[in-house]
């Protein structure tokens, strides 16, 4: 756990709460985590009456897209080691 946890913006915890919802229904395969699907996110905009949908997939995509990268490299890293 971090000692200073940064704050997010009131504006955006939405984006992080939905991100952690739809993080948990990602697939995975022999590759490690796939994206999260564009069929997640509106299912999703729809259970929770969110208007900006074209927003939050914005901001979803680069979300992963990050946490992606990231799991890559840390594979890659891994392995590399070996």
């Amino acid at each position: 756990m971090l000692l200073d946890t940064p704050k997010l913006h009131d504006m955006i915890v939405w984006v992080w709460e939905a991100y952690g919802v739809l993080d948990k229904g990602r697939q995975w395969g022999y590759n490690g985590p796939q994206p999260i699907q564009v069929s997640e996110l509106e299912a999703y905009c729809r259970m929770n009456n969110i208007t900006d949908r074209s927003g939050l997939v914005n901001y979803i995509q680069m979300m992963d897209g990050v946490y992606l990268t990231d799991h890559r490299e840390k594979m890659e890293r891994k392995y590399k080691n070996k």
